[in-house]
């Protein structure tokens, strides 16, 4: 119940939230992409409408932005997270700018997308996002001369329809995936002036459909070039790959491969296979979904396009269940006290001694039929850092009477510690109480209450 009370209020947060959504427009979206490139003074349509849809380089199509060509417009600022909203956006140009920071994951909400282009900002840094490989419709991808680095993603391979990838002018390094080799449609490779290392993938045989390949630049790379058959433009100057004798592909001049370069690919495969096992065994660490994420960019789409504001609300709601959680446990935690402290006492109740204590001031006590008794309470003396005082008891307390009187009358013995020999002992019971008084006198484990 505790936990209901504190999640319903963001139940109706969170529903506040998408009606919030529901009223803006893409327009609205618009503007705030407008203010992130730090150009509120272009924003000429008011607030809620839809007139942006007749500003220069922005197509709507029933109300919804479709298309957004903004290149060469002076843009500064960064690429705001609100990018994702744009749900029917399907051309997204803003080349030739001085956008900065990197680009944001949230892009991955844009399934309807077929191209992208960010080319010529200079600016835009960080790793290629993994959350591009989601946009199953994207057919072409265009990030070249800004400031990019990291290796280029396994899972852009898995883009069904990619026909151009221009990734040059950038500082990426590794190796080339692989994976690219798998692009059936690719048309257009341009991955120049770059730090690619390692040999070019076999499989890049199989790309019938390519026409255009420029890895110029790329001063690490080694081995045969692959045959590859319908290539008519291509350029490999400031590398170190070589080709075979005979070879009919597109090599422009290329010199003819030797012993020195299959040395070099046989060490390079022998390192790139330690490397590779060193990152299989990260990925298993990690996780499948990690895995999963690059070579199935489809299952990524649910989660990706989550907003700045959900991602607040969603802290909120774990802060205050981490609160209430907490003050949940104190309470428990001192109710279990409280119900420690009683068993204990109850424990140290059930363990208590009753012993018989002779209190018989005057002989005609003696003599009476009925012996009136009291009793003391003793307990076992508790396991504590702080032994309990030893037992001290007035021997006074204890006299018996001496029934060996010559008179005939029975007097009080004053010497307490008298054996049996030297007291008189009427009664068996006068017996037992003086043999539990020696007892206490030496026995240490019992203390008053």
């Amino acid at each position: 119940m505790y936990l209901k009370s504190l999640i319903k209020p963001f139940i109706y947060l969170s529903f506040l939230t998408k009606l919030i959504y529901a009223l803006q427009t893409d327009c609205d979206t618009l503007s705030d992409l407008y203010k992130e490139f730090e150009t509120e003074s272009k924003i000429s349509w008011p607030e809620h409408s839809t007139e942006c849809c007749s500003v220069q380089g922005i197509t709507c199509k029933n109300d919804r932005i479709v298309s957004i060509n903004l290149q060469r417009q002076g843009f500064k600022g960064k690429i705001s997270e609100k990018i994702g909203l744009f749900s029917e956006l399907t051309f997204l140009d803003l080349r030739y700018n001085e956008i900065s920071g990197t680009i944001p994951d949230t892009i991955s909400s844009l399934p309807k997308l077929t191209s992208l282009n960010f080319g010529a900002n200079f600016k835009i840094n960080g790793s290629i996002p993994k959350a591009l490989c989601s946009l199953d419709s994207l057919s072409n991808l265009y990030l070249y001369q800004n400031e990019l680095s990291g290796t280029i993603p396994e899972c852009l391979g898995s883009l069904p329809k990619l026909e151009e990838l221009c990734l040059d002018s950038n500082k990426l390094t590794g190796h080339i995936p692989s994976s690219i080799g798998k692009l059936s449609k690719l048309k257009h490779l341009d991955l120049e002036n770059n730090k690619l290392s390692g040999i070019i993938p076999e499989n890049f045989s199989k790309l019938d459909k390519l026409e255009i390949i420029n890895l110029q630049g790329n001063e690490d790379l080694i081995g045969e070039l692959p045959e590859i058959k319908n290539v008519n433009d291509c350029s490999y100057a400031n590398t170190s790959l070589c080709v075979k004798d005979g070879t009919k592909t597109c090599h422009n001049n290329l010199r003819k491969c030797e012993a020195k370069d299959t040395e070099k690919v046989l060490e390079y495969n022998k390192t790139n296979s330690k490397i590779s096992v060193d990152d299989d065994v990260d990925d298993d660490v990690e996780g499948d979904d990690n895995k999963n994420d690059n070579d199935n960019p489809k299952k990524g789409k649910s989660g990706s396009g989550s907003t700045v504001i959900t991602i607040i609300l969603l802290l909120l709601l774990l802060i205050l269940i981490g609160v209430g959680g907490f003050f949940l446990y104190k309470r428990s935690k001192k109710g279990d006290d409280n119900n420690e402290d009683d068993n204990s006492i109850k424990r140290s109740q059930s363990k208590k001694t009753i012993l018989p204590f002779r209190n018989e001031p005057s002989i005609q006590r003696l003599q009476s039929q009925r012996t009136e008794k009291s009793f003391i309470v003793l307990s076992p003396k508790l396991e504590e850092e702080t032994p309990p005082p030893k037992l001290t008891l007035d021997d006074t307390i204890f006299n018996y009477v001496d029934v060996k009187n010559n008179k005939g009358d029975i007097s009080l013995n004053e010497d307490s510690k008298m054996s049996k020999s030297s007291v008189g002992i009427k009664t068996q019971e006068q017996y037992q109480n003086h043999m539990q008084y020696q007892d206490l006198l030496h026995n240490q484990s019992y203390y008053l209450e």
